[in-house]
């Protein structure tokens, strides 16, 4: 799978676009996450039938970050 880093912040519908153009259902990703991070986090975003789980590292906090997308709900984070 080659898939660069994207940058991800309030733009999950394009990640949907990405994900039926490259194939890939894991994508490598950085940015504000929807929002939630603030700085920025990087690692995968998983996304499938408008729905996305972020796994990865948040930077300025220095932890694990999770966070779910449901396109009924938007971003939150997972604790």
């Amino acid at each position: 799978m080659l898939c660069k880093a994207k940058r991800l912040d309030d733009n999950i519908n394009d990640f949907f676009t990405e994900n039926n153009k490259y194939q890939c259902e894991f994508l490598p990703v950085w940015g504000t996450i929807g929002g939630l991070f603030g700085g920025w986090a990087w690692g995968i975003v998983m996304v499938n039938n408008g729905s996305a789980n972020f796994i990865g590292i948040a930077n300025a906090e220095h932890t694990v970050a999770f966070a779910q997308y449901v396109s009924s709900t938007g971003w939150k984070t997972i604790k």
